[in-house]
């Protein structure tokens, strides 16, 4: 089940589960997403509110729908990033990620859309059917997908330069 009131304007003032949809909504100098050794860290340096969304067992909670970890979402930019933090399974990752902008697709439609897979190691892309289908929805939506290991820090503002 996908909750109904998710990115609308009264989403934060009527949410009875802020604690488990909201990891974070405020101006904090970075914003981190991570669970067992893999982190992706967003920072924020002209310090706008930035909002944090657990996806995965938050915002949706049924356990049987395939769907990325966090999504954060940059108001004023209108940018979202959609985090996946995966062991191996790279084109799981990228099937979730899929899935969450199908659900998503009405909330996100005026937005621009990034998608970052953080996994335990990086396997060889060379024409990854279902990478590069993801790739080309992203460019459409005016974003890109980053496939790394362990770790990925980037600047909010890189996010408005990436073509």
């Amino acid at each position: 089940m996908v909750c109904e009131k998710f990115l609308t304007p009264t989403c934060l003032s009527t949410c009875k589960s802020k604690n488990s949809c909201i990891a974070s909504i405020d101006n904090r100098k970075s914003v981190v997403c991570a669970e067992k050794h893999k982190k992706y860290q967003l920072e924020n340096q002209r310090r706008v509110v930035i909002c944090n969304y657990h996806i995965d067992g938050g915002v949706i909670k049924d356990s049987s729908e395939k769907k990325c970890d966090y999504l954060i979402l940059v108001p004023d930019t209108k940018y979202v990033v959609l985090v996946e933090l995966k062991g191996c399974k790279i084109i799981t990752a990228v099937e979730q990620i899929e899935n969450t902008l199908a659900l998503f697709k009405e909330k996100l439609y005026h937005h621009k859309i990034f998608a970052r897979i953080i996994c335990q190691q990086v396997p060889q892309m060379h024409n990854i059917p279902e990478i590069n289908a993801l790739k080309k929805l992203l460019k459409l939506a005016g974003g890109n997908l980053d496939i790394k290991a362990k770790l990925l820090c980037e600047k909010e503002t890189e996010l408005t330069n990436q073509k």
